[in-house]
């Protein structure tokens, strides 16, 4: 699958996203009651937000009990570090290793969270990432 055929199936679908840039734990609470609501978060890294990104400070320890309330499927990425692996720990959550590419083209690992991610291998399109989802 090219990167243009990932790109027509989303221009197909775009209906059904509804993408919201706003405080993360404001909507995750707004919406945490509601089925078939499904979050995405990506807040700033652990260790390294303050180099990265110009908003940076988040409390780490609510957003993760923000989701730990959050009724929905929901996927959060985070940089590897001990403090994210310690957190989701104590949420009951599901860690998974991914390796990424930073925009200076070096490979690193990243996780990605979620209570289960039984939602995104059930998927029709999803053998092929089953692979690539690696157990931390």
């Amino acid at each position: 699958e090219t990167l243009a055929d990932r790109l027509e199936r989303i221009q197909k679908d775009r209906s059904k996203f509804t993408f919201l840039k706003r405080d993360a734990i404001k909507l995750l609470r707004k919406y945490q009651d509601r089925q078939g609501v499904v979050a995405f978060v990506d807040p700033p890294y652990f260790e390294a937000a303050h180099r990265l990104y110009r908003y940076w400070r988040i409390d780490h320890n609510l957003l993760f009990e923000t989701l730990r309330r959050f009724r929905g499927d929901f996927l959060l990425a985070y940089d590897d570090v001990p403090q994210v692996r310690r957190l989701a720990k104590r949420c009951g959550f599901q860690v998974v290793r991914i390796q990424m590419r930073t925009s200076h083209h070096r490979t690193k690992t990243e996780l990605l969270i979620s209570r289960s991610f039984s939602w995104i291998q059930s998927s029709p399109r999803s053998a092929h990432r089953k692979a690539a989802l690696v157990h931390a």
